[in-house]
């Protein structure tokens, strides 16, 4: 009963759990669930029980899912887990489990909470934290926390982007220390201020960025050091650097202009829409007797008459639509000091800001003076004007109905009139085309103005330029003119001529009355390159002046100046940098109110380029009307406006022939390639260069070849004002051309090289013969020097200076030379060159051909080898005659004569025995003969065996045979050698020649000294094998010895026993390995031989 008063208990807390709680079995059905199914996933129990449970869970988290369950039926023990199942509604719904494996029941038991809204708030907080996290790190502020001193304990990433530290640069940094000097005990302040309170509103200093450029800082912080979370001052910093330098250069450029506003001689103010002045000038206030303040609420048209005003403020409303409104005003203003009524020029430049007019200022100048005295000097020149108009080179008088009432002479002739024929007559009678022309539009315009009218004109009746100045009177127009057609076709060539267009850079500096320089703009600065620093107090000549400024336009200048009048000069200044440069100094003198000048202004222009382009259109001008090539000026339309003299001696065309004509209506014809017209057409309409070869005609219909270099003049726009065409003619050029294609057809099919150069020996051409000799391709060849380009170490400098020199002069070349191709293989060419010259003599081309000798050459060099050997040979041979002749002769012929002796004589006779010992040395003298003459043919039968040879250890190896001799002399020998030193040589001439010098420094030492032998060995950087052996022997003197020195049986020591062959010996095997000896010694000293080995 209990048990199942305790099993209801605990089915109605299942009932009532708010936590989902099921049974399932371990295939995944679900036994049974509480009521709370409906609340959580939207189900009935119904529609859950008997079903899957896998078929509501989301299906990305199946798979986990099945594993999890899985692994809770291996353990059998309780375990938990989170999952996502969709609601009935198709919501995620997130579940955390708490289930067990009952073995017993075979059931899964299983309580799940609803953990949705948790993971929401969960997902939100960390979306929050990284928006958090990105505003810190990436936002443009600089975010960090500092302890009480100032010390960093926090550093965002931002400021990296800013200042370019890395955070772990700041940390643990005190801050103050940089801080800029000036702004640190501001910085300090604020620091104290914050330790005290809680916040400080915003503190600008400057601080030192990683790169050590100051940057402007804008700082707020906040006391948090009593915050347990934070326990630091809170700063967030942003980098003002920008805002500050451009608020200084607002305050420059404001107390600039209030200085320009307030000395101002003339009257300026500021209004609002409703005409309210808002702010005055001293000038301004002054006329009016207003004090400073003192015009408030006053408005400007409460000083003008009401004949005007309604004028006046039209002109207002004008300028309030944001134009620069400039009109004259003659009224009488009420309260200005000069009474009466009065002239004035007014400007009224808007301000604007933010495309909005917000005020107007407004310039009036008192011009009642100027005016007058225009008057008062035209009045008297209509007066003067009668009077020297009469006595004039060329005018005539018209009455008001056109009609001539006088002409004079020069008019006459210059309008090709007659003056009889004229008189009272209509003007329009003899020039009816001035009707719409320009004649009678300037003729009403005086007459209905009653001022005097300047024109030029053309008169094409009479091909004459006139400058016109048309003088109104009460009966009509007295006209006078001036032929000024040279100056205009000057003029005319002149624009034409120009391409080049300058700007100009103005430069304004403000002086006091002295001149000294008070104020300069960035123009100036720019212009001479001096700053406003470096020129205050100082005259512009001080610093501007130079070796070629002008001392007469100076002293104009100041002559001027001195009597407060302005002037206007060209001049030669210097710049900064020391470069001349040409200016234009327009100063004006600033008057006070009593008529004293008190400051000038002065403004330079940059007129170098100008003065530049001056002369070079005056050289230009000269050149292109002395060049030979063509030279067509055309307008946009394509149009010829202008040709020089070598385009009419090309085309046979003169300038009245194609004037206003394109030059394809009358150079094309039959065989123009359409193609190049089309190139120039698309390049030309595009504003872009073009360059082009075609066939033309002259005006005598022979065709003629010319390159056409075509260049479009843009105007600041970039629009096309013109075009610049230069015509070569290149008729002979290709000419050349089609020959040379032929004698390319030709040289392609030779065996032998062919090259074709330019006029400067500059390959153009090569056949394939000379790539196949030389292993060079066309393109590694072409622009190149044949001389340079195949000379090497062993070609004949001497040799390739005089061909050069030759064709220099024009003239044909054969030669022979030793060339190098492309692998380095040396070869022998015989090179023929016959420039190529036009009709008037001048070389065109270079056409080499080049032969090769090699096979020949090396035929001459062993030629000369076998010669040389033969030589050789003769030489041994006389040697090998002469010890037959002399050293066998003689004891054979005493051998035969004591042989006869001996026969004749008893052989127990005293003269046979003696008869006898001297025969025996007859036959050992004639044996010693043999054996020297069988070393020498030995010698010379020996077929030398070429091997890798250690020089040391050869000469060692000598050393040894000879050790039993140096020992009984006591002999010693030293090696210095080089390094080790190796030779390709045959060994047995190598020990030969160091065993024969060692034994003659044995056997010719000196009795007063020790043998020392000095053996040398090194290499030269061309490969060269240097060795020596020097003793301190008995020496020999040269002078003496002579030529002897290396024969067969030379001695030079009577009293030392030797045959005369080691030396001679020596000599052959060094020879035979070709190198060269050569010996140095002094009697009593010593003996050096010196050996060069290759």
């Amino acid at each position: 009963m209990e048990s199942n008063k305790s099993s209801g208990v605990l089915g109605r807390v299942v009932d009532f759990s708010l936590d989902l709680i099921c049974a399932i079995d371990k295939e995944g059905q679900i036994y049974q669930i509480n009521d709370i199914c409906k609340q959580i996933l939207g189900y009935e129990r119904e529609e859950l029980e008997n079903k899957n449970f896998f078929s509501f869970i989301h299906p990305k988290h199946y798979e986990a899912t099945r594993s999890f369950a899985k692994d809770i039926f291996k353990k059998a023990k309780k375990s938990y887990f989170e999952n996502c199942y969709l609601s009935k509604t198709g919501h995620e719904v997130h579940l955390q489990w708490s289930t067990v494996w009952s073995e017993e029941d075979e059931l899964y038991f299983c309580i799940g909470r609803d953990i949705t809204e948790q993971k929401r708030v969960t997902q939100q907080l960390r979306e929050k934290d990284e928006l958090y996290r990105s505003l810190i790190e990436y936002g443009a502020d600089m975010l960090g926390l500092l302890d009480a001193t100032g010390t960093y304990l926090y550093v965002s990433e931002s400021t990296k982007n800013v200042l370019g530290y890395l955070p772990s640069q700041l940390l643990g940094q005190n801050a103050l220390s940089l801080i800029h000097p000036d702004d640190l005990e501001k910085v300090q302040e604020g620091l104290s201020q914050i330790n005290t309170g809680n916040y400080l509103q915003i503190l600008e200093f400057r601080f030192k960025a990683e790169d050590g450029n100051w940057r402007w800082i804008e700082t707020k912080a906040s006391n948090q050091l009593n915050n347990p979370a934070i326990k630091g001052i809170a700063i967030s910093s942003r980098d003002i650097t920008e805002q500050k330098l451009n608020r200084l250069q607002l305050q420059e450029s404001e107390q600039r202009f209030r200085s320009l506003f307030e000395n101002n001689p003339n009257l300026v103010y500021y209004q609002n829409r409703e005409g309210k002045i808002l702010d005055a000038n001293p000038a301004f206030l002054t006329a009016f007797g207003l004090s400073k303040g003192g015009f408030v609420g006053y408005s400007i048209f409460d000083f003008l008459p009401s004949d005007v005003k309604s004028y006046t403020y039209q002109k207002h409303l004008e300028a309030f639509d944001g134009k620069l409104v400039s009109y004259d005003l003659e009224t009488e203003i009420i309260g200005f000091d000069h009474k009466g009524r009065r002239n004035f020029s007014i400007t009224k430049v808007p301000v604007t800001i933010n495309d909005t007019v917000v005020g107007i200022y407004s310039i009036l100048k008192d011009t009642t003076d100027i005016i007058q005295s225009q008057k008062t000097i035209q009045q008297q020149a209509n007066k003067l004007n009668t009077i020297f108009e009469s006595i004039t080179n060329a005018f005539f008088v018209l009455d008001k109905n056109r009609n001539f009432n006088y002409i004079n002479k020069e008019a006459e002739r210059l309008l090709q009139l007659n003056r009889k024929d004229c008189l009272g007559k209509d003007i329009l009678t003899f020039f009816p085309e001035e009707n719409t022309g320009g004649f009678i539009p300037y003729y009403q315009q005086a007459i209905t103005t009653g001022e005097t009218v300047y024109y030029k004109t053309f008169i094409q009746k009479a091909d004459v330029w006139l400058e016109v100045a048309m003088y109104p009177s009460e009966e009509g127009v007295s006209v006078y003119f001036t032929d000024i057609t040279d100056r205009v076709k000057t003029e005319q060539e002149l624009v034409k001529l120009s391409l080049v267009a300058s700007k100009i850079t103005n430069g304004v500096n403000i002086m006091d009355a002295t001149g000294h320089i008070e104020w300069v703009n960035e123009g100036f600065a720019v212009l001479t390159g001096y700053t406003l620093e470096e020129v205050v107090g100082k005259t512009p000549g001080e610093f501007l002046y130079g070796p070629e400024t002008s001392l007469e336009t100076v002293n104009y200048i100041r002559e001027h100046l001195v009597k407060g009048m302005a002037v206007s000069a060209e001049m030669l200044d210097y710049h900064k940098s020391g470069e001349k440069i040409w200016l234009a100094v327009n100063i004006t003198p600033i008057l006070d109110t009593t008529g004293k000048v008190n400051r000038f202004i002065s403004i330079l222009t940059d007129i170098t380029d100008k003065k530049e382009a001056e002369q070079e259109l005056k050289q230009l001008s000269l050149v292109a009307n002395k060049i030979s090539n063509g030279v067509t000026i055309m307008n946009a339309s394509g149009c010829i406006e202008w040709v020089n003299d070598g385009f009419t001696t090309l085309t046979g065309y003169n300038k009245s022939e194609v004037m206003g004509r394109r030059p394809q209506d009358f150079l094309h014809g039959p065989e123009t390639n359409l193609n190049s017209v089309r190139l120039i057409g698309e390049r030309l309409s595009n504003a872009l260069p073009v360059s082009v070869e075609m066939l033309d005609y002259q005006k005598s219909g022979s065709r003629i070849w010319l390159a056409v270099d075509i260049t479009p003049v843009l105007d600041d726009a970039g629009k096309v004002v013109n075009f610049i065409s230069i015509q070569t003619d290149i008729t002979e050029r290709i000419r050349f051309r089609e020959e040379l294609k032929k004698l390319s057809l030709v040289a392609s099919k030779t065996t032998n090289s062919v090259i074709i150069m330019d006029a400067y020996g500059r390959i153009e051409w090569v056949n394939k013969a000379f790539c196949t000799f030389s292993g060079y391709e066309m393109a590694d060849v072409l622009g190149q020097v044949p001389g340079e380009l195949l000379a090497g170490p062993d070609s004949d400098a001497a040799q390739i200076q005089e061909l050069q020199d030759k064709l220099k002069m024009g003239l044909p070349v054969s030669m022979e030379l030793l060339n190098y191709i492309k692998s380095g293989e040396k070869k022998w060419v015989l090179v023929e060159i016959t420039p190529v010259k036009d009709k008037n003599g001048q070389v065109l081309r270079l056409i080499a051909i080049q032969t090769d000798i090699t096979e020949r050459k090396q035929a001459e060099v062993q030629q000369m080898k076998m010669t040389q050997d033969l030589y050789k040979q003769n030489r041994d041979l006389q040697q090998f005659t002469y010890i037959v002749s002399h050293n066998l002769r003689a004891p054979v012929a005493n051998a035969l004569g004591l042989t006869n002796l001996m026969g004749r004589v008893d052989k127990h006779d005293i003269a046979f025995d003696k008869a006898l010992l001297n025969l025996k040395k007859s036959i050992m003298q004639l044996d010693c003969t043999l054996k020297d003459v069988n070393t020498i043919l030995t010698a010379r039968n020996h077929k030398p065996e070429s091997a890798l040879l250690n020089v040391k250890e050869v000469c060692q190896q000598a050393e040894e045979a000879l050790q039993d001799q140096l020992i009984a002399c006591s002999g010693n020998i030293h090696y210095r050698f080089t390094g080790n030193l190796f030779i390709q040589a045959d060994k047995a001439y190598l020990y030969s020649v160091f065993y024969n010098m060692l034994s003659n420094a044995i056997k010719y030492r000196s009795a007063d000294r020790a043998l020392d032998v000095v053996v040398t060995g090194s290499s030269t950087p061309e490969n060269t094998i240097v060795l020596s052996v020097a003793d301190n022997g008995l020496g020999m003197d040269l002078k003496k010895v002579g030529k002897e020195m290396f024969k067969l049986y030379s001695r030079f020591h009577p009293d030392i026993n030797g045959r005369g062959i080691g030396l001679f010996l020596v000599k052959s095997h060094v020879e035979a390995m070709g190198g060269s000896i050569e010996v140095e010694s002094e009697l009593n000293v010593g003996t050096k031989f010196i050996i060069s080995l290759n």
